[in-house]
């Protein structure tokens, strides 16, 4: 009996701890099925509504869709207490044909486990137009762009991406092996032999915790293949590395580390083409704990920076100091340099400098 109870306190307490992780969020749903939709109808659309049942407001933190073939747009405010928000889902339909399944995780700030919404239907099939699509070409494959980008992912949140590739070909092309660094990224592909005209699908995994840098980053896919036109296909993967800030930390934001600018932005008047320009920035830790600046960032290969610090202690002010080369350049300039750091308020802080360049 002793062991029968006990057995039920820890399968409540684990409960309690499971239920603390997901947000207190109700829907009128989590599932829409569109039935049976054309294939020239396009975009189609699905409204969930959403009613915030905790203590507090409750905020949208990111939409994650698995596809391209889905986007959404939600209340970007936080919604209070017993009030309701939206999240409209769109799905296209265009080239698809076939079932729907697919699913978009919600994320709300302060919570890690995502609330899942699901499209259920069928897609009616008309002539497939994909090579409109799918226009970048790499060989005989054909991919929606040139770059596979991830847009911004955060430290805390791993992401997954899928990204469509066609066989513009008229041979068999086999996919026979994938080159990539396995230490932050997983990388697998649905069908590796693509017929003529076949589609497939490459599915991307990204920690950015494990990239171990901030900002904007550059890796590489290569994508060995029989493909007689482009045999090793190189495939940039692009991603904006931002630091992911729990609710507790922007809730005590005032007893975070805080960046704060004297000046951000600075006209240095005119300078004659091949001279070099300067500018010191003035910035003071304004919190009650140690600013770490993460990471600093040229917009342009003509500017450098020096700062003598990259920690600072509550109250204490420092410089960057940001260096313009005008070699080659001509006219009105605009630069920037972004500063990344663990200032829950402001973790991206843009720099500009702007000079006219007279021509020698």
């Amino acid at each position: 009996m002793l062991k029968r109870l006990s057995f039920l306190i820890f399968s409540m307490f684990l409960c309690l701890q499971l239920q603390a992780q997901r947000a207190p969020v109700g829907f009128k749903t989590r599932i829409v099925n569109f039935g049976k939709v054309k294939e020239t109808a396009g975009k189609i659309f699905y409204d969930f509504v959403y009613f915030n049942r905790g203590e507090g407001p409750l905020r949208i933190e990111k939409v994650a869709a698995a596809c391209g073939c889905t986007a959404a747009d939600y209340t970007p405010v936080a919604v209070p207490k017993d009030s309701s928000g939206h999240i409209k889902v769109s799905y296209n339909t265009t080239n698809r044909p076939g079932e729907i399944n697919k699913t978009i995780s919600i994320y709300f700030v302060g919570y890690p486990e995502p609330e899942i919404l699901t499209l259920k239907g069928i897609v009616i099939g008309s002539h497939r137009l994909i090579e409109r699509e799918l226009v970048y070409r790499y060989g005989n494959l054909r991919f929606q762009s040139s770059t596979l980008n991830f847009g911004t992912v955060r430290t805390g949140l791993p992401e997954k991406r899928e990204y469509e590739f066609y066989n513009a070909g008229t041979k068999d092309i086999q996919l026979k092996q994938l080159q990539y660094d396995t230490n932050f990224m997983k990388v697998s592909i649905k069908k590796t032999t693509l017929k003529p005209k076949e589609i497939s699908k490459m599915i991307v995994k990204y920690d950015a915790v494990k990239r171990k840098d901030w900002g904007f980053v550059t890796d590489t896919i290569h994508l060995i293949t029989t493909d007689d036109s482009m045999a090793v296909k190189s495939l940039p993967v692009i991603a904006h590395i931002e630091e992911y800030f729990p609710l507790k930390e922007i809730i005590a934001i005032e007893n975070s580390p805080k960046i704060k600018f004297e000046k951000t932005e600075q006209h240095l008047g005119s300078v004659k083409e091949g001279g070099t320009v300067s500018n010191i920035f003035k910035l003071t830790n304004d919190g009650k704990v140690d600013l770490v600046i993460r990471k600093i960032v040229p917009g342009c290969k003509c500017l450098t920076f020096e700062t003598p610090k990259y920690i600072l202690k509550p109250g204490e002010a420092s410089t960057i100091k940001v260096t313009m080369d005008t070699k080659y350049r001509e006219g009105v300039q605009n630069k920037n340099i972004t500063v990344i750091s663990n200032s829950p308020s402001s973790p991206s802080v843009n720099l500009w400098i702007r000079v006219n360049v007279i021509s020698n």
